[in-house]
């Protein structure tokens, strides 16, 4: 067996299925020999169809908890192996029967592996990595052997259900050494391969005989393993083309049932049961249960998401495709290293925009397209400070004809993204770089990783994620007439904290004219004792003053004591068209989020802030509009920030 070392850092998910091949009848075809290179490996089974000789190699089946292979012990205890092999005693990570990493004694590094759908789908070390593909036909191994015995003793591929077609090595070491190589097959009545190929050239061949049909006993133990890994599921509904999929989260062993932590996905979609194993981690601390459908590769099928880490505007997800042909799915390496995807079903195409220093003025922004099965980068933007000239410098990418061609802008000259889209019911879809989704009402459901959920007509949900810190806001706001209660929660490892109440008074026209802080520190549930008070003056839809008094007031949550002040911002307005003009988000959600949490900026108004006059310090604002009178460029004291918007059916 090929061994390979790999960093402990390695995300593997590992999509696991049935152990081994099942056969009607009462025999079963069992592999007799291989031959490679001119010699011939021999197997012989035990009454159990278990292989307990490879050629001189012996494997020894001493109880459920002890494999004695060729001389080497192995010791199962739980999801782990500890393997003494002459001297040298290994860790091995087993995750329903598969061995997903190898960790050497005392090493900083060790093997990793992912098996996707019950066939090897990577493995990879610092210095390597491999890929791999499969047919749809039977694996030679139609036998009981537990899984990773097979991977001990064979090549790591031999475990999986089906016969590799395509294997590409990447070396991240050296240069000139990466390559793909294609292998194919002659198969039997029954499906098994006989002959393996390159070309023309016959590299291996294979022969079988009968043996006695019996009941796989590692099957019990690992449906045992499964049950007691996990706790009872969580449940997110979610919904695609039209219909609702439930998916179910699994909690790992030990962990509590208020907690939103999981170790494993599990749902039913196109006539078939899916089950997705996340793997344990430490540097990236748990799983939690944050998963979303999309159709990333526009073939109209249910692609699903993992969220793997996020940050205060950024995040990563685990991205699996879903083959309608095989009926199962696969990491998409590629997308699952792009942050913050976002798919743009208009054009048929992946977009990303990864949000940077300087209040989201440094960024890289790329554009994607699928070429057949490869996804292809058609078009990248970066903005960067120059502290030399203290300009923002803009390059912008774009692939014509297979090549790139390459622009380069400055904040001083100008920069122009045209008019947007056209339509009536205009919204951005990115605005002052930050990424904007909608539900079909035109109401804001996602901001960068803040997201809100319109549960009722009464009761609208907001969480706001800091990955870096492992922490959540989750605002509960409910409404009652012309008076909405939002209640504060701090989310921290899935311990929830209420800290604070904001307790705001709309007018007639949606607008909050009032709004008072509540603490709720010092186990005062009740949350009446009041630290602070928001109030605003409107002319014309636009906020034309706020005043916020507050008493000295310490974070429960941070340690951190603010002292008692008093402030008042003054704003002044152009005429033209607010950037969420046509959103039917309520007004009052906008101001929250734009003077209360800071999420969106100066957009709650009718119009566009020209002039801010904070603690005495004034700041001024120019635009570029479009056709249409919507701000596409923003300039505040030398620094651009620009906006896309995409044309929405106006909701009724």
């Amino acid at each position: 067996m090929k061994t390979i070392k790999i960093s402990l850092l390695i995300i593997a998910v590992v999509l696991l299925f049935s152990a081994c091949g099942k056969d009607s009848g009462k025999e079963v075809k069992l592999l007799e020999s291989i031959t490679q290179g001119g010699e011939t490996t021999k197997f012989e089974y035990d009454d159990k169809n278990r292989i307990v000789k490879k050629g001189s190699a012996t494997i020894s089946y001493k109880s459920d908890d002890l494999v004695i292979i060729d001389g080497s012990e192995y010791k199962l205890n739980g999801n782990e192996i500890i393997a003494n092999r002459g001297g040298s005693v290994d860790t091995l990570t087993l995750e329903y029967g598969f061995i997903t990493s190898i960790m050497p004694q005392d090493a900083l590094s060790g093997s990793g592996y992912t098996f996707v759908d019950g066939n090897l789908d990577w493995n990879g070390s610092e210095g390597g990595n491999y890929k791999y593909k499969y047919d749809d036909k039977k694996s030679p191994f139609n036998c009981n052997t537990p899984k990773w015995v097979i991977q001990m003793i064979l090549e790591n591929t031999y475990a999986s259900k089906n016969n590799v077609i395509e294997v590409s090595y990447n070396d991240t070491w050296s240069e000139g050494e990466s390559y793909q190589r294609s292998y194919q097959y002659e198969y039997d009545s029954d499906g098994f391969p006989t002959k393996q190929m390159i070309g023309t050239e016959t590299i291996a061949t294979f022969t079988y005989r009968k043996g006695k049909k019996v009941e796989p006993e590692a099957k019990t133990s690992e449906a045992k393993t499964a049950k007691t890994q996990t706790s009872p599921s969580l449940v997110h509904a979610v919904e695609f083309n039209g219909k609702t999929i439930s998916i179910a989260g699994f909690r790992p062993a030990n962990s509590r049932e208020d907690e939103n932590i999981i170790d494993s996905l599990s749902f039913a979609y196109d006539g078939a049961e899916h089950t997705i194993r996340l793997p344990l981690r430490e540097e990236q601390g748990p799983w939690y249960f944050d998963v979303s459908v999309n159709d990333y590769n526009f073939d109209n099928y249910m692609d699903i998401a993992i969220l793997s880490s996020r940050g205060v505007s950024n995040q990563v997800d685990e991205i699996f495709i879903y083959s309608p042909k095989t009926k199962s799915y696969s990491r998409n390496n590629k997308l699952s290293d792009i942050m913050n995807v976002w798919v743009d079903k208009e054009t048929k195409t992946l977009r990303s925009h990864v949000k940077g220093g300087h209040a989201g003025l440094l960024y890289e922004s790329s554009e994607y397209k699928w070429e057949k099965d490869e996804l292809v980068m058609i078009q990248s933007e970066n903005q960067d400070y120059d502290d030399a000239s203290r300009q923002y410098i803009r390059i912008t990418k774009t692939l014509k004809d297979g090549k790139w061609v390459e622009k380069r802008e400055s904040s001083e000259d100008g920069i122009n993204f045209g008019d947007g889209c056209p339509g009536n019911a205009k919204l951005p879809v990115i605005l002052w770089n930050v990424k904007f989704e909608y539900d079909n009402k035109n109401r804001i459901v996602k901001i960068g990783a803040t997201t809100i959920a319109y549960r009722s007509d009464d009761l609208i949900r907001v969480e706001i994620r800091d990955g870096e810190e492992a922490r959540t806001d989750i605002i509960d706001f409910a409404i009652n007439g012309n008076t909405i209660l939002a209640e504060y929660f701090q989310l921290e490892r899935s311990e929830l904290l209420r800290y604070r109440d904001y307790v705001m008074t709309v007018n007639k026209d949606g607008y909050i004219v009032k709004g008072t802080y509540y603490d709720c520190g010092n186990g005062d549930t009740t949350c009446r004792n009041p630290v602070g008070v928001d109030t605003y003056q409107y002319q014309g839809g636009n906020v034309t003053s706020k005043r916020s008094e507050s008493e000295a007031y310490t974070d429960p949550y941070s340690g951190v004591t603010d002292e008692k002040s008093e402030n008042v911002f003054e704003y002044k307005y152009d005429n033209k068209k607010s950037p969420f003009y046509n959103s039917n988000t309520p007004k009052w959600l906008i101001q929250y989020l734009s003077d209360v949490q800071y999420v969106l900026g100066t957009v709650a108004s009718n119009n566009n802030v020209i002039e801010k006059n904070a603690y005495g310090d004034v700041t001024s604002y120019k635009y570029e509009y479009d056709s249409d009178g919507f701000p596409i460029k923003q300039t505040i004291d030398g620094a651009i920030t620009t906006s896309t918007y995409c044309s929405i059916k106006e909701a009724k």
